[in-house]
């Protein structure tokens, strides 16, 4: 599992270099990544990917696809069963939705808990630090940010927010866009405030 955006050195060149060993040849690797950009993925694939899958990822789909590339038999009995003890609090609040959370935990409700308090932790960072690139217009390094956010977001269930999110990804090196961009950013901040109360309440439930 490689994410293409990683410090240092990116998913891309990890791959190339891994594809460059012999050994590795057949190595099988699903490339990760919070972009909607095909092109990304189609670069991915080309330099040696089996597969990329789009953060954040379907935990059961995951689960198939590591199965199918390492030729597993049969996945009927392999399948990750939740305890029936888990807190089903997905749906019932407004502006989150922790399915995609509650589906990756595999019945932990410590899983759920740990996920709730880095994205809490990471989240007001991260608005900072983008609040800061784009008023002094770092294009590039605000959408950076953005992508580093989007997961955490999405993992959340604020699909309402994709559009958006996607949008200042992608556009926000280009300078005619910046008014836009600055009112994607401020509809984010705003969702963020409500999304976060809903957030702190889950945690409590879940505990």
């Amino acid at each position: 599992l490689i994410d293409l955006f990683m410090p240092i050195m990116d998913g891309f060149e990890t791959i190339k270099k891994i594809r460059e060993i012999p050994a590795y040849k057949n190595l099988p690797i699903i490339a990760l990544t919070a972009s909607a950009e095909t092109n990304l993925m189609d670069r991915a694939i080309g330099l040696g990917a089996n597969l990329c899958i789009t953060k954040p990822f379907n935990a059961q789909h995951l689960h198939f696809t590591i199965h199918e590339l390492l030729n597993v038999g049969d996945l009927k009995n392999n399948i990750p069963k939740n305890n029936s003890d888990i807190i089903k609090i997905s749906s019932e609040y407004k502006f989150i939705n922790l399915k995609k959370i509650e589906d990756a935990s595999l019945g932990s409700k410590l899983f759920i808990v740990d996920m709730l308090e880095i994205i809490h932790n990471e989240m007001p960072d991260l608005l900072c630090d983008a609040e800061t690139q784009l008023k002094h217009l770092e294009f590039k390094a605000f959408s950076k940010v953005i992508h580093k956010m989007k997961n955490n977001l999405l993992m959340l269930g604020m699909d309402a927010l994709r559009d958006d999110l996607n949008f200042m990804e992608t556009q926000s090196n280009n300078n005619e866009s910046k008014d836009e961009i600055l009112n994607a950013f401020n509809r984010l901040k705003s969702y963020w405030e409500h999304a976060e109360i809903e957030l702190i309440e889950a945690k409590k439930r879940v505990l």
